[in-house]
């Protein structure tokens, strides 16, 4: 949760993570295996409460499905540190009498070298004999652990050591593997911070694909707390984007997620956090903290639900499953990160147009798998995606002295004789600057575009502040490929495809990168 020491030994033992599905009927149902993360999502909270079985039951009776999956705060030493020998059972058994599946979350008290080292190889051990024996009652019971969570703060013991972390966190998992925890009852969590301490990344403490079956992370609103409200755009989808780096195709939760209710809307916050858990290919569910600790974190109080909590859980998209019978199988945990023809524009509300545009080979993306939707257009791109977008013919022509040889020369001649493009001044073409979104608004009002009062490049680009955050068309600001696939795909469905002149030569594809796209002049980012 961050460097204000959200986790404090002892106590944090009681704490209680309760994950549901959300938005299906209230009937138990088994899940074969997870598939996709898109249109499916797993919620929950963090309860405050010691008998947290009441607590959870009560929930689910509050909110139109029931908790699917729950999570525990642990320390190795829980049995002897105060809670008593069967501490251990109790937490587990406590969600899992609730009907849900644990997930469990490890606190040490060794830093990162000395486990790496073996100092806590007993305590492990001994955890892990307990667990096993909670597992042994049968009933199908199982969870998931995240051992030594957020690593990448300095409020954890562990933390701050990315070398000796991947080794500590390898030999945590085989140690427990070899006391019958295997991926029959158990799958194993990385949980680092949204955000990272400098000077590493949540990337350098990454163990592996072979040892992580699911990430998951810690992402924060503390809104008046820090006198910043803090926009879902930045505590959750700007983490996803830097998870997507390293673990690419892996399932995701947003192991410990909320928002304060001092500066903003939380409701409005929720919901937008439920749309990105959604919409996400990898995110398969969520465990909201349900605390007023550092700020008022809760939306489960005295029995009442947050109303952007309840709205949350009332949609199709997200489903009731218990027990995760399919989690739990031999081999590795099955899973398809996305659809769709690339993997990073899921939570774009364009995404289906930009699918679109690739299919009709107007747009390409960054590689074989990203769309880069904050990248930059360039001039010289912008004048490629225009010609592909109207069929323009390539032409021979020659009028400026700064595109010699380019892949755009050709595309840019043909746009500038169409008269959708006007050099820099009279001898250049500028095709490494940035296009602005005027360029493409006179462009398109050049090739024929409704009116202006007409034209909008989707209703939904206004829910999608990133691209526009201030003004409806944003001119004289630098042009992202998002919104220029925003308008060009909202321009094309108003009038046909234009075909290429019979006179002449068949358009082809220069040679070289794709062609509009080049390494951006700039780019787009958020802070973390």
């Amino acid at each position: 949760m961050g460097a204000r020491g959200k986790h404090t030994h002892g106590a944090i033992a009681s704490l209680i993570a309760v994950i549901s599905l959300v938005g299906s009927p209230a009937a138990l149902a088994q899940e074969t295996a997870p598939t996709t993360g898109r249109d499916t999502l797993l919620t929950g909270i963090y309860s405050d409460e010691w008998h947290a079985g009441r607590d959870l039951t009560a929930l689910s009776s509050a909110t139109p499905t029931p908790l699917s999956f729950a999570g525990t705060f642990h320390t190795l030493r829980e049995s002897e540190d105060g809670w008593g020998p069967g501490a251990t059972d109790r937490l587990l058994e406590q969600v899992w009498s609730a009907k849900v599946t644990p997930v469990a979350n490890v606190n040490v008290r060794h830093s990162a070298y000395q486990v790496a080292r073996g100092d806590a190889d007993s305590d492990i051990i001994a955890w892990s004999r307990r667990v096993r024996a909670w597992l042994d009652r049968g009933g199908g019971r199982s969870l998931l652990i995240a051992p030594m969570q957020e690593m990448n703060g300095n409020w954890v013991p562990y933390g701050m050591d990315p070398g000796n972390y991947r080794i500590a966190f390898r030999r945590f998992v085989q140690l427990a593997r070899s006391e019958g925890l295997d991926e029959t009852v158990v799958r194993w969590v990385f949980a680092p911070n949204g955000w990272s301490v400098p000077p590493h990344s949540m990337a350098d403490y990454y163990p592996g694909d072979d040892i992580v079956d699911i990430v998951g992370v810690s992402a924060y609103n503390f809104g008046a707390l820090v006198d910043f409200w803090t926009p879902v755009e930045w505590a959750i989808s700007a983490v996803l984007r830097e998870v997507e780096t390293f673990a690419p195709d892996k399932p995701y939760i947003l192991a410990q997620v909320g928002s304060s209710t001092a500066g903003g809307d939380r409701d409005a916050w929720l919901a937008e956090m439920f749309r990105v858990g959604i919409r996400h290919p990898n995110v398969v569910g969520l465990v909201y903290f349900n605390f007023d600790k550092e700020t008022d974190w809760k939306i489960w109080r005295d029995h009442q639900v947050a109303a952007g909590w309840f709205d949350g859980h009332d949609q199709p998209a997200v489903r009731h499953i218990w027990p995760l019978t399919g989690w739990f199988q031999p081999g590795p945990l099955l899973f398809k990160p996305y659809e769709g023809r690339f993997a990073d524009d899921d939570l774009l509300p364009i995404r289906d147009d930009i699918d679109w545009l690739a299919e009709l080979g107007v747009i390409a993306g960054c590689d074989d798998r990203s769309f880069c939707p904050d990248g930059i257009v360039t001039r010289g791109q912008l004048a490629v995606l225009l010609s592909r977008a109207l069929g323009l013919v390539p032409a021979d022509s020659d009028r400026f002295v700064d595109d010699d040889g380019s892949n755009y020369q050709a595309q840019i001649e043909a746009v500038v004789n169409r008269g959708l493009l006007d050099g820099c001044d009279s001898k250049r073409f500028c095709p490494n600057a940035p296009a602005t979104r005027d360029d493409l608004k006179g462009a398109l009002a050049a090739a024929g575009t409704p009116s202006e009062q007409e034209f909008t490049p989707t209703p939904d680009l206004a829910k999608f502040p990133p691209i526009c955050p201030t003004a409806r068309y944003c001119q004289k600001k630098s042009l992202t490929r998002t919104y220029a696939a925003a308008a060009i795909g909202a321009f094309l469905r108003t009038r046909p495809l234009e075909e290429p002149h019979p006179e002449g030569p068949a358009p082809t594809e220069p040679a070289g990168p794709s062609p509009w796209w080049v390494p951006p002049v700039e780019s787009v980012s958020f802070p973390r």
